[in-house]
C-alpha cells in the first residue's frame, strides 16, 4: 500500500506537466493499443502456416497466410516507429517543461530558501534530476510500460485460447518477480538517493571554486582545491558504480526468471505435442509468444527500476515546491488612491561623453 501511495503522489506531481501535451499523449496511448494488438496477432498466423503445411493444404491457402503475416508485420513496424518517435519527442518537451517550471519558482523565493539550499545542489536538481532520469520515466517509461502491459494482456488471451494449461505454466515466474521488486525497493532508493546527493556535492565544489577563484589564486590554494575536487569526483564514481550494480543485478533477475518460463513451456509443450494434445503450429506459436513476451517484461522491469530512480528525483523537486517563503507577496497589490509629492532636480548637469 505504501508503494501505491508513493506512486500516486509522484504521478499526480507529473500529471500537471502532461496537460500541455494532452493531445500527443492521447495519440501515444492509442498507437500503443494498435501496436500491442498487431503484435499479439502476428504469432497466431504461424498456426495457419505451419499446420497448413502439415495438413497438405493448398498453396493458395498457405500463400494468403504468408501475405497476411507480412502485411501485419509491416503495419506493426510502421506504427511502432511512429509511436517511438512520439515518445522520444515528448521526453524532450517534458524535460523542458520541468526545468522551466522549477526555475520560474526558484527565482521567486526569498533569501531563506537560498540559505537552506546550496547553489550546487540547486544546479543538480535543475539539470541532472530533471534530465534523462525523470523525463524518460515520465513518458517513455510510463507509456512503454503501458504498451507492454497491453502486449502481455493480449498475448495471454491468445495463449489461453491455444492452451489454458500451458498458459498457467508460463506465468509461474510472475509472483517471484513481484517479490523481488518489493524486496529491492529500499536498496535502490538508498543508492539512487546517495548518488544524487554526491552529484550535488560535485556541483557545489565546482561552483564554490569558480565563484571564489580570485581568492583561491591569491592565497595559492589551487592544489588544495584540486585535491578536494578529486575527492568528490572519486566519491561520485563509487556512487555511480554502486547504483548501476544494483540496477543491473535486479534488472537481470527479471530476465532470468522469465527464461525459466521459456524452459517450462518448451518441456511441457513438447510433451503435449508428443502426446497429440497440441499441434506443432500451436507449439511454435506458443513458444514465439513466450520469447516475444521477454521484451515487454523487460519494459515492465525497466519501469519499476526506472521509477525508483525517478522517484528520488521527484522527491527532491517536490521539496523545492513545498518550501514556503517567509516573505509572501499579496495576490493583489493595493494601489494608493492619490499620490502626493513632487520631484526636484537641483544642480543637475548633463554632459555628453
Amino acid at each position: 500500500m505504501l508503494i501505491i501511495s508513493e506512486f500516486r503522489k509522484d504521478i499526480t506531481w507529473i500529471y500537471q506537466f502532461y496537460l500541455p501535451l494532452k493531445r500527443r499523449l492521447i495519440i501515444i496511448v492509442l498507437l500503443s493499443i494498435v501496436v500491442a494488438l498487431l503484435s499479439s496477432v502476428i504469432p497466431y498466423t504461424f498456426i495457419r502456416i505451419i499446420d497448413g503445411i502439415e495438413s497438405s493444404l493448398s498453396m493458395r491457402y498457405i500463400g494468403v497466410s504468408i501475405l497476411i503475416l507480412l502485411g501485419l508485420s509491416l503495419l506493426n513496424f510502421i506504427f511502432s516507429v511512429r509511436n517511438t518517435n512520439y515518445r522520444a519527442l515528448t521526453n524532450l518537451e517534458l524535460e523542458w517543461y520541468f526545468r522551466q517550471n522549477i526555475f520560474a519558482r526558484l527565482i521567486k523565493l526569498d533569501q531563506t530558501f537560498y540559505d537552506k539550499f546550496r547553489l550546487g545542489d540547486l544546479v543538480t536538481r535543475l539539470t541532472d534530476d530533471v534530465g534523462y532520469k525523470l523525463s524518460w520515466f515520465a513518458c517513455s517509461g510510463v507509456f512503454r510500460a503501458w504498451e507492454s502491459l497491453l502486449k502481455i494482456l493480449f498475448s495471454l488471451v491468445a495463449m489461453c485460447y491455444i492452451n489454458p494449461y500451458l498458459s498457467l505454466i508460463a506465468i509461474i515466474p510472475l509472483p517471484i518477480q513481484i517479490v523481488i521488486f518489493s524486496k529491492s525497493r529500499n536498496i535502490l532508493d538508498k543508492r539512487f538517493k546517495h548518488l544524487q546527493q554526491v552529484i550535488s556535492r560535485v556541483n557545489e565544489t565546482i561552483e564554490n571554486c569558480f565563484s571564489g577563484i580570485r581568492i583561491i589564486q591569491a592565497y595559492c590554494m589551487e592544489h588544495r582545491q584540486a585535491e578536494k575536487f578529486a575527492s568528490v569526483a572519486s566519491e561520485r564514481v563509487d556512487a555511480e558504480i554502486s547504483a548501476e550494480k544494483a540496477h543491473i543485478f535486479i534488472h537481470s533477475l527479471y530476465h532470468y526468471f522469465w527464461q525459466i518460463s521459456q524452459i517450462l513451456v518448451l518441456l511441457t509443450g513438447g510433451w503435449l505435442v508428443i502426446n497429440g494434445k497440441l499441434t506443432i503450429g500451436e507449439f511454435v506459436a506458443f513458444d514465439y509468444y513466450i520469447g516475444y513476451l521477454v521484451w515487454p517484461m523487460f519494459d515492465i522491469s525497466g519501469l519499476l527500476v526506472g521509477y525508483r530512480r525517478a522517484s528520488v528525483s521527484i522527491k527532491r523537486l517536490r521539496e523545492l515546491d513545498e518550501f514556503t517563503s517567509l516573505i509572501q507577496s499579496p495576490e493583489k497589490s493595493e494601489k494608493p488612491e492619490k499620490v502626493t509629492g513632487h520631484l526636484v532636480f537641483r544642480d543637475v548637469t548633463f554632459r555628453r561623453e
